[in-house]
């Protein structure tokens, strides 16, 4: 199975900022031979928080171990007993409230507080925490991260170059140039996970022997997405908004509408605002002029 996520900065494409502040407090962490501090990631599903955290302990040469919340006590309990590295809590603000309140020994002072009483101490251990709903962390929690960085939207450009990078590790890059990648990167709609999907698709279409060197219009096809990026989550959203007589929707009105969280509706929302498609106004969700247009040629596909 091939490894697509980036091995350092250099294939980790975008988010310039964020890798400046991070290589700083790195550095300095090295220099003084003492952990780093704590790092708090909050960012769109797929937008590379794992691949960034993996990096970080790369750079810092700690071990990296990666696990989802929520977890058991007994669970949280093993990761803190087992690691004197790098680990990732990834979807944070999945742990009931009282699990995230036993964490904040651990993010201060270096040591976890059990039930029982006892304490086990791990003052090596650096805690990254994830997560794509930060309204869902306890303040005091999210308080006692000392380095918060912010994710950046991808460019058109950054995504291309990231499509490139999956494209070679695939061995991909000798049937493929970098026009290919933009269009792969144009569609993924500014979330790297959205590549690797797509890459996933040429290397079926070529592997079944359906295709030796598909066109992009068959992998957009075979990957359900269009080439400005909407999956069909987008297009029920605009459909849903075509059908709403051009007045406004709110959040809840429109997840309901739709048998959808309002997370899944905000992720929808971040692509087609950011293409242009929606507006955010006083009564709601509007779809802008260049919405109703896309909205019109959806529903004549359908």
């Amino acid at each position: 199975m091939t490894d697509f996520r980036p091995s350092g900065w250099r294939e980790y494409h975008g988010q310039d900022r964020m890798k400046e502040q991070l290589d700083v407090a790195i550095q300095a962490s090295l220099n003084r031979g003492t952990r780093m501090d704590h790092l708090f990631l909050y960012g769109p599903p797929g937008s590379g928080k794992t691949s960034l955290a993996a990096v970080v302990a790369k750079r810092l040469k700690k071990p990296f171990a990666s696990v989802v919340m929520p977890l058991s006590d007994q669970a949280i309990k093993q990761l803190v007993i087992q690691n004197n590295g790098v680990v990732l809590l990834d979807e944070i603000h999945r742990a009931s409230k009282a699990q995230q309140e036993n964490l904040l020994t651990l993010v201060e002072d270096g040591r976890l507080d059990l039930k029982s009483g006892f304490s086990i101490p791990n003052p090596d251990l650096m805690i990254i925490g994830a997560t794509t709903e930060r309204g869902k962390v306890i303040k005091p929690l999210y308080d006692r991260f000392p380095i918060k960085p912010t994710f950046e939207e991808y460019t058109d450009e950054q995504m291309g170059l990231i499509a490139f990078s999956m494209l070679k590790k695939s061995k991909l890059h000798d049937l493929y140039d970098m026009d290919f990648a933009v269009q792969l990167g144009l569609a993924a709609g500014g979330v790297p996970r959205n590549v690797r999907s797509m890459i996933i698709a040429v290397r079926d279409l070529i592997d079944s022997g359906t295709d030796r060197k598909p066109s992009i219009e068959a992998v957009l096809d075979m990957a359900n997405v269009t080439a400005d990026g909407l999956t069909d989550f987008h297009v029920e959203y605009m459909l849903a908004m075509g059908k709403n007589s051009g007045e406004g929707l709110g959040e809840k009105a429109l997840a309901t509408q739709l048998q959808a969280s309002e997370a899944m509706v905000r992720d929808a929302e971040s692509l087609l605002f950011a293409r242009g498609f929606i507006l955010y106004t006083k009564s709601g969700r509007q779809l802008s002029p260049a919405g109703w247009q896309r909205a019109q040629e959806l529903l004549n596909t359908k």
